[in-house]
């Protein structure tokens, strides 16, 4: 372990009671499980490969700005 502040309260969860060990790893969990920085994103084996086949393309085809602001305005505006 690198960051000193983590192993002193590591070391400090070791010397509780089991039932106290037990919550403070939920704890973590959660807030491991809560991390923006986590990936939560699962793709399926067909996204990944349609992800890697566009990527590939050496020439994709891109809509024009104006097209997809007008798209957009159509969503928007409609009344």
């Amino acid at each position: 372990m690198e960051n000193a502040a983590l192993k002193s309260a590591y070391e400090k969860l070791l010397a509780l009671p089991d039932d106290k060990q037990a919550e403070a790893a939920e704890m973590i969990e959660a807030f491991v499980a809560n991390d923006p920085h986590a990936t939560s994103v699962k793709l399926s084996a067909w996204q990944i490969e349609e992800v890697r086949r566009r990527l590939a393309e050496s020439n994709p085809d891109y809509v024009p700005d104006a097209e997809m602001d007008a798209f957009f305005d159509g969503l928007i505006n409609a009344d």
